[in-house]
């Protein structure tokens, strides 16, 4: 249980790298292009933050790691006006 929680957190933050990416290579404003940078980066920072308190066996721990993951698509969705 513990590799499939770890396979899934490398994937998002696999995800937030490419989104990074993406908005660096498709920005053309250097403001954008930081908000992005910024932006993904405080994302994999609370991911990884809290992903490292995750208790599998403890269900409230795990909604409330759930809660936090749609909390983060939320964020990334905020950052899609800043990309061009």
């Amino acid at each position: 249980m513990k590799q499939v929680f770890s396979l899934g957190i490398n994937i998002v933050l696999i995800a937030c790298g490419i989104g990074m990416i993406t908005g660096i290579s498709s920005c053309s404003t250097l403001p954008f292009k930081l908000i992005i940078i910024l932006g993904h980066s405080a994302m994999a920072i609370v991911l990884l933050l809290h992903s490292r308190t995750v208790d599998l066996t403890d269900k409230l721990s795990t909604q409330s790691f759930y809660m936090l993951t749609w909390k983060l698509v939320y964020a990334e969705y905020l950052l899609l006006p800043f990309v061009r």
